[in-house]
């Protein structure tokens, strides 16, 4: 395996190990009269 190649698989790996980190912390929603445009942001 080349070094490259196995600096991914660790990272992927190391990334694995930490698992799953939760939710997102704030989600930003778009509300208006049509797709165009946007008269709400919440």
């Amino acid at each position: 395996m080349t070094l490259k190649a196995q600096w991914y698989r660790d990272r992927l790996a190391k990334k694995a190990r930490r698992g799953f980190c939760g939710y997102p912390v704030a989600t930003v929603a778009f509300y208006g009269p049509d797709d165009r445009r946007a008269t709400k942001v919440s």
